[in-house]
């Protein structure tokens, strides 16, 4: 594993083996966290057990093009918003026929922002199955610089899948 990645997200092995173990898979939709989320999923030897693949979609149009997250989704609710990040996950998760779909979208700083959803507020989200309204969401809104908020996105994306591993 980079060393770096297994310093900084000592939780992605726990992550990645229970994925292996239970014989699951995921694929991501990132847009803040820039791939970090792939980085860190696949920095552990023997990750194409359990990492299908990801996309980083971080304008509207990617995630309209790449994703199919409709455009009146994006009109209605904002790019940075619960309804995206479900979008973003059951799509991904879908597209790359995965067991798990994760999408993030979100406003990591040092700008952007809008009174809906301000500076620091991130979305994560966990699917399982194609219906947005099934995926489970979290919301944050970090007060750190931009890596910060970033890394927490990630966190919170891996505890997430764990305890989905977990509960399956």
């Amino acid at each position: 594993m980079n060393a770096d990645l297994q310093s900084s997200f000592p939780e992605s092995r726990k992550v990645g083996e229970l994925l292996r173990d239970r014989n699951m898979t995921v694929a991501v939709a990132e847009s803040c966290t820039g791939g970090l989320l792939a980085a860190v999923l696949s920095a552990p030897e023997g990750a194409s057990a359990y990492l299908v693949g990801g996309v980083v979609a971080y304008t509207e149009e990617m995630k309209e093009l790449l994703l199919g997250v409709p455009h009146d989704l994006i009109r209605r609710h904002g790019v940075v918003s619960d309804a995206v990040a479900r979008s973003l996950a059951c799509s991904v998760r879908k597209r790359c026929e995965s067991n798990l779909g994760v999408g993030i979208t979100g406003f990591a700083g040092p700008t952007g922002g809008t009174e809906a959803a301000p500076l620091g507020t991130i979305f994560v989200a966990l699917a399982s199955t194609d219906q947005d309204s099934d995926a489970h969401v979290v919301r944050l809104l970090g007060s750190g610089s931009r890596e910060q908020n970033r890394e927490m996105a990630v966190r919170t994306a891996l505890a997430m899948i764990e305890e989905e591993v977990q509960d399956a």
